[in-house]
């Protein structure tokens, strides 16, 4: 799909979309539920000589991973030291003659044991055969690690920024931090963050430290500024040979990816700028700039501590209610009142104040390019499953019946 725009007369969208690259065909809906998610497509440093030709070795990101490049005896230099390189270099380290690891912001890296999680993730053929065969115990389980997260961030204040509960959980991942390297205070100086736990993603390893004090790995601490025919050039200068560069820098963050949406004020708006944009969304689902459309895992419904999955059957099912009602009661046309999604924003606002993302010296993806939160639910997933509870009427939408103008 390339273009989305609502016809105002008509209470319906008109979808532009094209096959394999095929002509582009025009189809009609009433209703458009947008589940592209917040996350599109690979995001590349916009350096020159990134994927222009220049380098002779090969290019890869994280999110498009190539099986068939063998690695073994190169030269690799890993752009990116977060979420995506946290998982990539411990297994790739053992294999490559040499590994340079580009940092450009350091990461706070929690523990991977936890109350009710086995260490390192791994579910051994007891603990399997009972979560499979006793009834009621897969569930139970996962009430129990439910609650734990829920918890550990809200009740003890994780993402408060002046918190005892963050100071604490500072304070033991630190140590935690430090115990995984060994004392090694040169690795200490560039690893440990400067900003508020929490501000950026918190990451959850146990292998990614102890793999930059291997003897063929070089953390660097400079970013990348341009690619030639046979190295990385970083900022300080220093020119870094290279048969491999692998790209572990995320994803490009909007609510339509490259769709282009014309909305019922006419106005147009690209899908990565639609967080930015002037109208506040309700519970990250509607908009009264969309009619019609229902958008999951929309502006300020992600999560920096528990499971997405509960956000999204949310809104599932608030979405579901309220296209019911459409058809129960001959709706054309359901559009959230502006006053609604205000009020909705302004409790956003209110709910980052005094967290760690609005905090001095915090700048992370969470964040929309005029410094807002724009991306993250600040409370608890229990408050947001009761705000979309399945509504029993249309009375935070404007609606136009089948035929008339509205009202």
């Amino acid at each position: 799909m390339t273009r989305l725009e609502y016809d105002t007369a008509a209470h319906e969208w008109e979808i532009t979309y094209s096959v394999a690259n095929g002509p582009a065909t025009v189809t009609r809906a009433a209703v458009v539920f947008n589940c592209l998610g917040g996350l599109h497509f690979p995001l590349y440093p916009s350096c020159q000589g990134v994927r222009d030709g220049t380098f002779k070795g090969r290019e890869i990101h994280s999110a498009e991973w190539d099986s068939a490049v063998d690695l073994t005896g190169k030269r690799v230099v890993v752009v990116g030291s977060a979420a995506s390189a946290v998982q990539l270099v411990p297994e790739i380290c053992d294999k490559v003659k040499s590994l340079v690891v580009m940092q450009r912001t350091p990461n706070w890296l929690a523990p991977q044991r936890a109350p009710f999680l086995p260490f390192r993730l791994v579910y051994g053929p007891v603990w399997r055969w009972c979560l499979n065969n006793i009834p009621g115990l897969l569930r139970v389980y996962r009430l129990c690690v439910y609650w734990l997260m829920e918890v550990l961030h809200f009740p003890l204040g994780l993402f408060s920024a002046s918190s005892i509960g963050h100071k604490v959980a500072e304070w033991v991942v630190s140590r935690y931090m430090r115990a995984l390297l060994g004392g090694n205070k040169e690795l200490e100086a560039k690893v440990m963050p400067k900003y508020p736990m929490g501000c950026k993603r918190i990451i959850r390893s146990e292998r990614f430290l102890p793999a930059l004090l291997k003897p063929n790995v070089r953390l660097v601490t400079s970013a990348l500024t341009r690619v030639d025919e046979t190295a990385v050039v970083a900022a300080d200068g220093e020119r870094i040979e290279a048969d491999v560069i692998v790209y572990a820098t995320g994803f490009k963050v909007g609510s339509l990816g490259k769709l282009k949406l014309v909305g019922a004020d006419g106005q147009a708006v690209s899908g990565l700028d639609l967080v930015d944009y002037t109208p506040s969304f309700y519970l990250g689902i509607v908009t009264p700039m969309a009619p019609n459309m229902f958008t999951m895992l929309g502006p300020n419904t992600a999560l920096g501590h528990n499971s997405i999955i509960v956000m999204i059957e949310a809104q599932v099912k608030y979405a579901v209610a309220v296209v019911s009602m459409m058809a129960d009661h001959a709706v054309a046309q359901v559009k959230v009142r502006a006053a609604v999604a205000d009020d909705f924003a302004a409790a956003m606002d209110r709910g980052v104040q005094g967290s760690v993302w609005t905090a001095e010296g915090c700048h992370s993806w969470y964040q929309n390019k005029n410094g807002k939160v724009s991306t993250l639910w600040p409370f608890s997933t229990v408050k947001y499953m009761r705000d979309a509870a399945p509504p029993s009427d249309l009375s935070k939408f404007e609606t136009c019946a089948r035929g008339s103008g509205g009202k």
